[in-house]
């Protein structure tokens, strides 16, 4: 096979920054064949990339990459984006049409000072580029993200050349002949090799099977040859090689050296044939001999590329047999297949008619009618307004608007909007224009809850605007109230509620911390609300002094807010599950799932199982709805078989993050069959099931909360509240004989004993309900008060002071004992205090520390 390439022309480019930044010509760093249609991309010294349109070499494209010289570019055959730019500073991406689309620089995403080398992780299309950096090291990068992969230690030495190799394979050299093979899916090494020919100046893979490397054998120009199937030195062609690139075909390749070039057949190491590529003799002065700095072909083999140092391509193209071509008039291709080249669409322009003022009007003809036109005849009713619609002004701009005349009003931009840019028109359809496209907005009840406060604090604000139901809301100034609406979702888990009241109001709890008690009375509080806004700062306290939650970090900090509220509602679900059942074993058994995995010992064959109790699921749902669950675990939507269906579970709550505004947490509840009812801290609702099945982009669900209505066994009894009736008097006698009578509420020896506390006995009796009793509270501040005031003086409170009762006294009213104190007693908060509030309590630092230290609630 002879390759005799003839030149096809020379191509110096006639922009104004062909000159480099030194003043010298610009010099050619790099040619690349594009690999998807029919272009020759340049690399230039100043760190221009420029495109060629062949086979005409007409300019394509032109933009600036990088501020070094391009060493390297790269067709990004996988995505098909565009082509890769190597520089010793940064490594681009960019469009054919010259638009960047990302870049890695090397001091800041690599952590190097240079760049070397770039080569694709494999001959074909892949989505991973290797780059090698100085200091021998490597880094792997997603070519359509543009993001740094994996970072690789290479050898000791610096990987100057790298070249995809076969399939699965990277080759990389070093200067010093060491040539390495790199597995592209472990990324280890598989085999060495250490050639005799140093310092290499050329590294290219021929086929799968062939690595040829250029050098210098004992200061003689040698190119030497390894098969990659057997792991060894195939042997050494003893021709000179400058450049060096592989051909179309799988055994040949082509060396360039000073004004020569020669074919190489690889296998069989022989000298194929060569050609001059410039006759020295037309060497003159104003067209000097070149100095050849980079080398392609392309993948046809038809077109062959050399750049030189005065900022020339010289092009030549292969001489074939006309009767071994099958269209032998058709100019030589780049690819045996390429996609069109786009080119803007040309404006054309019409001719100008010559006219100055001397020229009358009634000389330019006129269009004239004899008949009417259709225009005149169209029927009324089928004629349109079309064009686009009149811009709407955003109700937020409307309503920050201000201004002294209804005619100039002047508003405040909104972050969403683009600064001195309307959004972009939706054309809709039959070319009319439509409305701008624009993300459904956030419904009012869905936004964050705020309290706004007055001198008085919470106490004037109305809460029943925001709540026309029977269920209770939860107020959002106490720290961690993000979990208000978890809580809600669990209070309306029928058998997990009567579980935690039953525990609150048990006596056998001793903990100090107990979550489970402290949500049993939280739900008993809902319970009794019937619509009224509850207060869950007790839970909160405990649940900020567990320190599982500063672990897992749960705690809610006002200064640093969690990086994704979702996230932390999942872990802080699992959390509370996984507590409460650590707590009161059982209790949390409405939650319980049970695994049984089984595995088969190796060596006996023995099979083994193992028990596992897990409290929440990751579950992969194509619906919402309702699933089932069969025997062997797995969660389906679809209809079960007959007799494999082991459980139904219909869809109870749903807890969402709203990322609008202010991220927090939402959450719809089922209260009843059929009525769903938005919780949003205060805020209650009932909505329609479409608000819970629908999640435009600003609601994200996180946590589903499913509850069983077809059980497997019917005959199965339904389990029975076991919460006692606290309006009858028996229960509240016992219920009250419980905790008057339990150690952990009066200490001995912390406080003076009294003389007649209170005893059941003092609600026994038939005129019970005519003995008054007088109660009296006192408070410590456990955080002062936060105001902003404005510029004239005004005051707006956006945190009040959070209290907490420190001291409770009860005197009977009436009766036989009338007038003796019935309860005395002292609370130690477990948050510091920061305000004794002495002018209204009496306590000082003094007093608190001192003998009239009270007893510590754990209640």
């Amino acid at each position: 096979m002879t390759f005799d390439f003839q030149p096809l022309g020379a191509y110096l480019s006639a922009l104004s920054s062909n000159t480099a930044p030194s003043g010298g010509p610009d010099a050619v760093t790099s040619v690349h064949y594009d690999l998807r249609q029919e272009l020759l991309w340049v690399g230039h010294s100043s760190g221009s990339v420029r495109s060629l349109a062949m086979p005409a070499a007409e300019p394509y494209t032109a933009h600036q990459a990088a501020y070094e010289p391009i060493s390297a570019l790269v067709t990004d055959r996988r995505f098909n984006n565009g082509v890769l730019a190597l520089a010793s500073d940064t490594v681009k991406l960019v469009g054919r049409r010259g638009v960047p689309l990302w870049s890695v620089s090397a001091k800041q995403q690599l952590r190097t000072a240079t760049l070397l080398a770039m080569a694709p992780a494999s001959l074909r299309p892949t989505h991973e580029l290797v780059v090698s950096c100085n200091f021998a090291r490597m880094a792997v990068i997603h070519v359509e993200r543009g993001a740094v992969l994996r970072d690789i230690t290479a050898d000791k030495a610096d990987i100057l050349f790298l070249h995809p190799c076969a399939s699965n394979a990277v080759a990389m050299a070093t200067q010093a002949g060491a040539v390495s093979l790199l597995d592209n899916r472990s990324w280890r090494i598989t085999a060495t090799f250490n050639l005799p020919s140093a310092p290499l100046t050329n590294l290219t893979a021929v086929g799968d099977n062939y690595l040829v490397a250029s050098g210098f054998q004992h200061g003689q120009a040698t190119i030497d040859v390894i098969d990659v199937r057997a792991s060894a030195k195939l042997g050494t062609i003893a021709v000179a090689a400058r450049l060096l690139q592989h051909l179309e075909t799988d055994r040949h390749a082509i060396a360039v050296a000073d004004h020569t070039a020669t074919a190489l057949d690889i296998p069989n190491l022989r000298i194929e044939s060569s050609f001059t590529t410039f006759d020295e003799q037309l060497a003159t002065a104003d067209v000097p001999a070149p100095v050849y700095s980079c080398l392609d072909v392309s993948s046809t083999g038809d077109l062959l590329a050399l750049g030189d140092t005065l900022g020339h391509v010289h092009l030549f193209h292969r001489m074939r047999d006309p009767a071994m071509l099958e269209f032998p008039d058709l100019p030589p291709t780049v690819n045996p297949v390429s996609d069109p080249i786009t080119v803007p669409s040309l404006i054309t322009t019409m001719d100008s008619v010559p006219w100055d003022e001397s020229i009358p009007f009634t000389d330019f003809g006129m269009p004239y009618y004899d008949a009417p036109l259709l225009s005149g005849l169209w029927p009324g009713k089928l004629a349109h307004t079309v064009g686009l619609l009149s811009p709407t002004i955003d109700p937020r701009i409307m309503a920050n608007a201000r201004g002294s005349t209804s005619a100039v009003l002047f508003a405040p931009k909104p972050a969403s909007v683009l600064r001195n840019q309307w959004p972009p028109h939706a054309r809709g359809s039959r070319g009319r224009s439509a409305t701008p496209a624009s993300p459904r907005p956030v419904v009012d009840d869905y936004k964050q809850m705020t309290i706004q406060y007055s001198r008085f604090g919470v106490h004037d604000f109305d809460f029943s605007f925001y709540n026309a139901t029977e269920y209770g809301g939860l107020e959002t100034d106490v720290p961690q109230s993000y979990a208000n609406n978890v809580l809600q979702a669990l209070y309306f888990a029928t058998t997990f509620r009567t579980a935690a009241i039953a525990h609150a109001l048990a006596p056998t709890c001793t903990r100090d911390l107990c979550l489970l008690c402290e949500t049993g009375f939280l739900f008993r509080m809902l319970e009794q609300a019937h619509g009224a806004h509850c207060r869950a700062a007790n839970w909160c306290s405990t649940f900020a002094h567990l320190p599982e939650t500063l672990a897992l970090n749960l705690r809610e900090n006002r200064a640093v807010p969690f990086p994704s509220y979702a996230t932390t509602i999942q872990h802080c679900t699992r959390f509370l599950l996984d507590q409460f059942h650590r707590e009161a074993p059982g209790a949390a058994d409405a939650f319980r799932i049970l695994w049984e995995a089984e595995s088969e010992c190796i060596g006996c064959r023995e099979p083994k199982g193992k028990r596992v109790e897990t409290w929440a699921v990751e579950l992969g749902y194509p619906g919402l709805r309702q699933i089932t669950v069969t025997e062997s675990g797995e969660p389906s939507v679809s209809e079960p078989e007959e007799g494999d269906v082991e459980g139904v579970y219909e869809l109870m709550a749903v807890i969402c993050e709203v990322t609008d505004g202010t991220p927090h947490i939402i959450s719809h509840v089922q209260t009843k069959p059929g009525e769903w009812v938005l919780f949003n801290d205060f805020r209650v609702r009932q909505v329609p099931d479409n608000h819970v099945f629908q999640f435009p982009n600003w609601k994200i669900p996180c946590v589903l909360q499913y509850h069983l209505v077809k059980p497997t066994n019917t005959a199965a009894p339904t389990p029975t509240s076991i919460l006692p009736d606290l309006t009858t008097a028996h229960n509240l006698e016992s219920n009250l004989v419980h905790i008057l009578e339990s150690p952990q509420v009066v200490n001995p020896g912390l406080c003076t004993p009294l003389t007649d506390p209170l005893t059941a006995a003092d609600l026994s009796g038939s005129d019970r309900h005519l003995c008054p009793f007088a109660i009296d509270a006192e408070f410590v501040s456990l955080s002062e008060e936060e105001a902003e005031y404005t510029s004239d003086g005004l005051k707006t409170v956006t945190r009040p002071a959070h209290l907490a009762l420190a001291r409770v006294s009860l005197i009977r009213g009436g009766g036989p004992r009338a007038g003796t104190v019935a309860v005395d007693d002292y609370i130690e908060p477990r948050d510091a205090i920061v305000d004794y509030l002495t002018a209204y309590s009496g306590f000082t630092r003094l007093t608190w520390t001192g003998t009239c230290r009270g007893t510590r609630w754990s209640r």
